[in-house]
């Protein structure tokens, strides 16, 4: 009598399957540790520390110089966040540029940096 049933036999574990599987998990493991290690961070020393001869100043001052255009803007941040906005009339100089930069301004202008 013959039957259509299925076998019991069933198919072996497919290890060489798991193993590269466990081994593409770890290379994206170690690659994505790497990339996390070799990020950008924010420097840990305050701008104060770095440079106090620089005059900090409040939001509302530097908005009260914009206001009576008082005041050169000049941003530091990366292309990409100043294209993304910035503040009207702002001269985009990038902060890895601005020793070099400086000195095509005004040097009796009142120049305020930022960088958000």
């Amino acid at each position: 009598m013959g039957t259509n049933q299925p076998t019991t036999q069933g198919r072996p574990f497919p290890w060489p399957l798991v193993m590269v599987g466990v081994g593409v998990f770890l290379i994206v493991v170690v690659l994505g540790a790497g990339a996390v290690a070799n990020s950008p961070r924010a420097t840990p020393t305050p701008t104060a520390l770095v440079l106090p001869a620089v005059e900090r100043i409040s939001a509302q001052k530097a908005y009260e110089a914009f206001e009576a255009f008082g005041a050169v803007f000049v941003d530091v941040r990366d292309l990409m966040s100043y294209d993304a906005g910035h503040i009207p009339g702002a001269i985009h100089i990038p902060l890895n540029q601005i020793e070099n930069s400086l000195k095509d301004l005004d040097p009796e202008a009142w120049i305020i940096t930022y960088c958000t």
